[in-house]
């Protein structure tokens, strides 16, 4: 079962960044690349492992979907940035040369354009993508 799930959310995976990169250029943009913000690596934990605590099982659907979208990425050649999570922050204002707050101020000014909603996980991703952007 967990076999057939894994490969069911590589399928989705591929199947909507084709389309999300097909409805991309139809609108005359170009698709240059993919950001994955990327937790910590599983531990080597068997499924009974998985299962046997709430907070493993959670940890592994995480990873397999990071992956997934990973997988699907490459699958579509696209180039691949995978940033860790923890270190967005600190990587952004490295890859971008800018202080955290003025970035702070660029996503809250991007939020504002787009609209609600903007919470913290549409604003790390637009953050990724800023990243993703930077080494075309």
């Amino acid at each position: 079962m967990v076999s057939r799930a894994v490969e069911a959310a590589g399928r989705a995976a591929r199947r909507e960044i084709e389309a999300a990169s097909r409805d991309a250029r139809a609108a005359g943009h170009e698709v240059a690349a993919c950001a994955v913000l990327v937790g910590a690596p599983m531990p080597d934990w068997s499924v009974a492992e998985i299962l046997a605590v709430h907070f493993r099982m959670h940890k592994a659907e995480g990873v397999l979907f990071q992956d997934a979208l990973a997988r699907a990425a490459e699958a579509c050649r696209l180039r691949l940035v995978a940033i860790p999570e923890k270190l967005l922050a600190e990587h952004a204002e490295k890859v971008l040369a800018t202080s955290a707050a003025v970035l702070t101020k660029r996503i809250a000014a991007l939020g504002k354009s787009v609209g609600a909603p903007w919470g913290k996980d549409l604003k790390d991703a637009a953050l990724a993508a800023m990243i993703a952007l930077q080494g075309r």
